[in-house]
Formats: C-alpha cells, structure tokens, sequence
C-alpha cells in the first residue's frame, strides 16, 4: 500500500525484501546497503507484524534502524496487527519517548473489527505530531465513524475487544496445528502473529510435493465455487509461492474451513478440476 500511495504522488520507493528463509524478518545488512545507494531515502516503512508475512519485527532491529549514524530520516512502523501477537509487549509504542525519529500507526480496521469507518492514528513525538495535524485534512473523520470510533474506545468496549483478540488466539492455534494434517498442505510460513494464517499449497499430495501457484490459484477458485469459502491468493507475493492466506475464524467456522479444504484439494489432486 505504502510502495503504490508513493508512486502515486511521483515519489522513489526503494526495497529492501525481508529474508524469506527466517520467517521474513528483517535483513539489516541489505537495508543499510539500500540506504548507502540511495542516501536520499528520507522514510522507512515497515509492518510488524506484516501482511501477508504476519511477522515480527524485533525491537532490537527496530532500535538499530533508529540509532544508524549515516542515516536521518524517519521510521514509521505500521502495527495494525498488533494486538493478535503473541507477545503483544513487541510493540515500538514504549520506544516513543526515546526515539524522536519513530512514528508508530494503528487502525480500528483489525482487533476491533471496524474497518468500514476508516479510522486509525499516528502516534510519535510532539513535534512531527504538530506537522502532521498542520497538513492534514480538515473534517477528515465523518461524525458517525467518530462517534463509533469513540464508543470502541470505551472499557467496556476495550474489554470485548481483548476478549475477541484471546478468542482469534486460540483458534489461531488450533489451525496451525491442524492445517499441517491434510494432504497436500505444505508449510506454514506466516500468520503466527496476526489474525491470518499463510501456507503453502503444494502440487502433489504426497510428502514429495512442491509449492505450487498454479494449484493454489485453483484451490481459491475452487473453494469459493464448491464449498463458499473464500481465501486468499498469495502466490505471487515476494517469497510466497503456492501460498493462500486465511483469516482466523470461530472453532466453527475453522473446522468447516478444514473440512471444504480437504475436500477440495482432493478434487484438485484427483484431476475432476482443470
């Protein structure tokens, strides 16, 4: 979303790609090497945990970015999916006091489940607070969604949300010990920090199988039109080969998950499904 609002606006993007073999976390040498070709970077963006990853990124290499002496721009560290991981004390929120050059954002659209009234917040120090509601738009939240906004902050409504978030936890790891079990199920490679679980979908069912985008392209297809079940597609994402992603639902809801994903991919492997 960041790469494609800046092309927008007619502004460089440069990448430094997550290391795909130590689940997608950061690769400081090939971040330092991107600000050295390119010193005129003046922000960092980075999402911890990540989409479609679902990811941490440490604190420590979130300290290291902040401390480099050849660089002095900005951090700015999405946590929309925060509050689902499992060590919830890994966000940068506590490093805001000692790090003027960090900026943290967060969203009512994930642990609260309000994504239709578009609202979230940027927290950082006084200062670039300052610039930012100088340059904002004015009346840039509407009245209802302020007001929703307002009531999901309540302690009642705190209190429901953390139950929810203990609630997707849980069957969190129920999925993650049951995907593993069905045939044609490759490795789990994202999702043990978010409310979304990312696999690979192989070619075969058999333990020889490789990650296969061409079959889970299918599998999206063929779980919406057989079993009314939508996934995500993540097969041409950076790293993701042959991978789907979904969302956690109730025990329910992830037990009929399972079931119309066994049974797809048995369709698939069968051939009836071209």
């Amino acid at each position: 979303m960041y790469g494609v609002r800046a092309s927008l606006n007619n502004v460089a993007v440069v990448e430094a790609p997550l290391d795909t073999c130590k689940d997608f976390s950061l690769q400081l040498g090939v971040l330092k090497s991107a600000l050295a070709r390119s010193p005129r970077v003046k922000v960092i963006f980075l999402c911890s945990p990540g989409n479609p990853t679902g990811s941490l990124i440490s604190l420590s290499d979130i300290k290291t970015i902040l401390e480099l002496d050849s660089w002095s721009g900005m951090l700015v560290v999405d946590e929309a999916y925060i509050d689902f991981a499992s060590h919830p004390e890994s966000s940068c929120m506590g490093l805001l006091r000692q790090y003027g050059n960090l900026m943290v954002l967060n969203t009512l659209s994930k642990a609260f489940g309000l994504a239709g009234i578009r609202v979230g917040f940027a927290a950082g120090c006084q200062h670039i607070v300052g610039i930012l509601n100088k340059i904002k738009q004015p009346y840039n939240i509407g009245s209802l969604s302020s007001r929703l906004a307002t009531a999901a902050l309540t302690e009642g409504s705190l209190a429901a949300a953390r139950h929810n978030i203990n609630l997707i936890k849980t069957n969190r790891q129920h999925l993650i010990q049951e995907l593993p079990k069905i045939k044609g199920v490759g490795r789990l490679i994202g999702g043990f920090d978010a409310n979304f679980v990312l696999f690979e979908i192989l070619d075969s069912a058999g333990g020889c199988g490789r990650p296969c985008s061409i079959t889970a392209a299918s599998l999206v297809r063929e779980m919406k039109h057989l079993e009314s079940v939508l996934i995500r597609y993540r097969g041409d994402e950076y790293g993701c080969r042959g991978c789907v992603r979904v969302s956690i639902g109730d025990r329910g809801e992830n037990e009929r998950f399972l079931s119309a994903l066994s049974n797809v991919l048995a369709i698939l492997y069968e051939g009836k499904v071209i």
